[in-house]
């Protein structure tokens, strides 16, 4: 489906001559998207860096992310942390303010307590701490996941 969400579709199967391969059948409660329809997103942050290797442009990427999902004008429902992630919701991390500002504009901010407890340095100063099966939960419900 390509354009506005808010077409209705029309159609429920497609033709085999468009897709010579396959007939692909759709469930008509699927067809129609109303305009109350929206995506649940949520962000997992599992570490202070993107990506593996050189840590500088790891961290210069990272900051990058976070400072495009805080300039888009829909924040997330939720942002995740665990493992090292839960860095990034402490005193002196590089994304404090924009984590913040996400907060302010409605994102739900968990931290895993058990990754808080091993990274007792963390000591995160926004959001709050949850046991690590309310960020399975969160994950369930998200119709959109991205991965940090």
């Amino acid at each position: 489906m390509t354009g506005n969400r808010k077409n209705k579709l029309a159609l429920d199967t497609v033709s085999a001559a468009d897709h010579p391969r396959s007939e692909l059948h759709v469930p008509s409660a699927l067809l129609e998207l109303d305009e109350a329809w929206s995506d649940k997103l949520t962000v997992v942050f599992r570490s202070d860096q993107l990506g593996d290797g050189d840590d500088e442009l790891g961290r210069h990427l990272l900051i990058e992310a976070v400072n495009a999902l805080a300039r888009h004008p829909e924040p997330p429902e939720a942002i995740l942390f665990y493992h090292r992630g839960v860095r990034l919701a402490a005193e002196g991390s590089p994304v404090l303010e924009q984590m913040r500002q996400l907060q302010t504009n409605g994102s739900c901010l968990m931290i895993c307590e058990t990754s808080l407890a091993a990274h007792p340095e963390a000591g995160a100063t926004i959001g709050r701490a949850v046991p690590l099966t309310e960020l399975l939960e969160q994950m369930r419900r998200a119709d959109r996941i991205i991965w940090f």
